[in-house]
């Protein structure tokens, strides 16, 4: 007798295997199975590249928070007023710890009775603010809170000449494109030579007044520091400056605070990176030797 007929997509299956089958054994899978797996997988792959691409858009576009000087200064107005009531945080603790809940739960109050501002952002400057008086704590309990103000205000009039020179600079209408350019590489604070008073009792000034300087330090000389690896062209160009800033104040019926006399000069390097010309050529010759 001849055998029925067999369907031509039975002889391509193979059963399911047994749990006793050895698991090195090859299992075959019909062409239809095969193109499903193949599809699932591409799927599985095009998923996951949609998922990576989402993780990273949002890395690129997740903003930090950053709190508003006027958050900031009344995160810190408010602090102060229930220190001076004997409500003060216990910088020793974690700023999040049981023992500060009710401190920041009365800043956070405070400050949104003033400010119609995120609870989020004012929680950010709560926990700036926080580590402002941790430091200023255990820099009082070493004996290095004179020297840490001193090293303040010195960056402070750093900065404050560095900033002075720039807006010179960019108004002016006179000096060409190219000499402009060259000056700009050197408008940096490690081109600006150091300001000091006399003495270290003059630096009075705390964490809390922002760098404002003192009535009774307005009147104290300024010793200046120069920077004696800095060329004559250097030293030109930033004097020149300076004579357009301070005429620009005395048209304004204005002038500078301090008195300014030569001091002994600076011991700080000049930048690896200096420009030639900005560098007297004795110090280049010493570099290269």
């Amino acid at each position: 007798m001849s055998s029925p007929s067999q369907d031509p997509n039975e002889c391509e299956r193979t059963p399911s295997p047994s749990p006793h089958r050895d698991q090195d054994e090859p299992v075959t899978i019909t062409r239809s199975e095969l193109q499903r797996l193949l599809r699932n997988q591409e799927e599985m792959l095009k998923k996951q590249h949609q998922l990576e691409e989402q993780l990273a858009n949002e890395i690129r576009t997740k903003k930090k928070i950053r709190p508003s000087v006027k958050v900031k200064s009344t995160v810190r107005s408010v602090y102060n007023g229930l220190a001076e009531n004997g409500h003060e945080w216990d910088t020793s603790k974690p700023f999040g710890h049981q023992v500060n809940k009710d401190v920041n739960d009365e800043i956070k109050k405070g400050v949104k009775n003033q400010l119609s501002e995120e609870e989020a952002v004012i929680q950010v400057a709560m926990k700036t603010y926080f580590f402002t008086k941790r430091k200023e704590k255990k820099r009082a309990n070493s004996g290095k809170t004179k020297i840490f103000r001193q090293k303040q205000a010195r960056r402070q009039r750093k900065q404050q000449k560095l900033a002075r020179r720039k807006d010179v600079l960019e108004k002016s209408t006179s000096i060409e494109s190219t000499r402009k350019a060259e000056l700009k590489e050197v408008l940096q604070t490690a081109y600006i030579s150091s300001e000091d008073t006399d003495t270290a009792d003059d630096f009075d000034l705390s964490s809390d007044d922002d760098l404002l300087v003192s009535e009774r330090r307005r009147s104290k000389p300024l010793r200046k520091r120069p920077l004696l690896w800095r060329s004559k062209t250097l030293n030109e160009a930033f004097a020149m400056l300076d004579q357009r800033h301070a005429k620009k104040l005395k048209k304004m019926g204005g002038c500078f605070i301090h008195e300014r006399r030569e001091g002994a000069p600076s011991d700080r390097p000049s930048p690896e990176d200096a420009p030639s010309w900005a560098i007297k050529y004795s110090i280049l010759d010493k570099t290269q030797n």
